[in-house]
């Protein structure tokens, strides 16, 4: 098989990759906020915490 057959073949090949590891991480937030861990107040309190965690990179923001 031609290079460039090779090359666009593994293009498509990560691409699959990419959208298994998407459709996994959607279905990862789709238990955590049936489970009540992506509620409004826990995110907020997680946003708080990195910014105390890491004050430099929310000043940026």
């Amino acid at each position: 098989m031609e290079p460039s057959r090779l090359e666009v073949l593994n293009r498509m090949l990560e691409q699959l990759k990419l959208l298994e590891l998407a459709d996994q991480i959607d279905r990862g937030f789709d238990a955590d906020r049936a489970a009540g861990r992506l509620s409004p107040e826990r995110v907020a309190a997680a946003v708080q915490a990195a910014r105390q965690a890491h004050p430099l990179v929310s000043a940026q923001n």
